[in-house]
């Protein structure tokens, strides 16, 4: 791995390295370079949101890190291409601390990407969807958001219906359907 540069020594005319960089000291949890970089004209001159995408999307990270870039300036509902969010990201990684951390600080669950899918829906694409993150989840979404069809060339997807399925093969989900069904028709 690269030796990372101390704070005091980073500026913005080494940029070509500093994207490296500050992925690195993500990674590392290297806060003080973190914010060093974050203060370079670098930083500002590029989505930084895709770094608290990154951030997001990689369960090793730790929470401080999230906190550091939205302290930072990171935009908590940027996107990219593809509509996704860093909500979005951590829900598909099954990375609970970094969602408690973006829901505790602000991020939109009803925000649909551009295949109309939301954060709640995502937590049900890792191989092993994660249980507790589901239900941090479904305490932040509104009924509604539990029942949103993503687009038409998907029929069957929304986050309920991909929990049934999930129950199908493991009755563990049994109660996770079972408290969807509550909340939807509650705030449905």
């Amino acid at each position: 791995m690269k030796k990372l540069r101390s704070p005091d020594s980073v500026d913005a005319s080494h940029s070509p390295d500093l994207r490296g960089n500050l992925q690195e000291a993500i990674l590392a949890g290297n806060l003080d370079t973190i914010r060093a970089i974050a203060r370079t004209n670098f930083f500002t001159t590029l989505n930084s949101g895709s770094f608290l995408r990154f951030a997001a999307a990689n369960p090793q990270v730790a929470p401080e890190v999230i906190e550091t870039l939205l302290e930072e300036g990171c935009q908590i509902n940027s996107c990219d291409q593809n509509g996704m969010t860093a909500l979005m990201f951590a829900c598909t990684n099954n990375n609970q601390p970094a969602a408690q951390v973006l829901l505790g600080r602000g991020a939109d669950v009803t925000y649909q990407n551009n295949r109309r899918r939301t954060a709640l829906m995502m937590c049900f694409y890792p191989e092993l969807p994660n249980p507790d993150l589901i239900r941090t989840m479904l305490t932040q979404a509104n009924g509604a958001n539990i029942l949103v069809l993503p687009s038409t060339e998907e029929p069957g997807t929304s986050a309920f219906e991909r929990a049934c399925h999930l129950a199908l093969s493991n009755p563990a989900y049994t109660d996770i359907v079972n408290e969807m069904a509550v909340s939807a028709a509650r705030d449905g």
